[in-house]
């Protein structure tokens, strides 16, 4: 639950926890600390993952992992996750679809 009264359905704890990976990069990166910057650009370090069953996994979502899941103009990755598609339909416009809202919000900004 979100302080404005959101209960999501799913587990959202990992892509929320990317904020603190970032802060933590970007404090290594003041500091000169390259590649404890990269190491959690490529491993993660606060993001855990869980399987369907709530079991925790072994692998931390991490921000290089999620920019991989951009491939040729959607994101494969994220396009069956139930939170993307929360994110997705949430700037939907009444009467759009699943796909629609895809089409017009899923591609990165640039």
């Amino acid at each position: 639950t979100f302080d404005v009264g959101i209960t999501t359905l799913t587990n959202v704890d990992a892509i929320s926890s990317i904020a603190y990976d970032i802060r933590d990069m970007a404090d290594h990166l003041q500091r000169n600390e390259f590649l404890d910057a990269r190491r959690i650009y490529e491993d993660g370090k606060h993001s855990k993952q869980y399987d369907i069953y709530g079991n925790e996994e072994d692998d931390l979502l991490s921000l290089q992992r999620m920019a991989k899941g951009w491939k040729g103009g959607t994101f494969d990755q994220f396009n069956e996750d139930p939170s993307f598609m929360f994110q997705m339909l949430g700037m939907a416009d009444r009467g759009d679809s699943a796909v629609d809202a895809i089409d017009k919000y899923g591609s990165p900004a640039g």
